[in-house]
């Protein structure tokens, strides 16, 4: 089953992409992999912040669209 989750915000100018984690499905957390992937293929490059269920913001880190970790990202708050 795959995560639901929605693009909250796109700012070109930071490389950011903000998504939110809509609680159905698997979550964002649990399916970073395909996540990243999706989001690259349509945001090459940027930067992946997401609010999880606990409403907590944090990146997706990769490497040319390959998941490679979580990361705190309180400090990237969407436009």
């Amino acid at each position: 089953m795959k995560s639901q989750w929605h693009t909250l915000a796109y700012d070109p100018v930071r490389h950011c992409v903000w998504i939110v984690d809509q609680d159905g499905g698997r979550s964002v957390t649990n399916d970073a992999e395909a996540v990243v992937a999706e989001i690259n293929q349509r945001h090459p490059a940027c930067r992946i912040i997401y609010r999880d269920t606990m409403g907590n913001w944090d990146e997706l880190r990769h490497r040319n669209g390959t998941f490679i970790g979580f990361a705190p990202a309180r400090d990237v708050l969407p436009p």
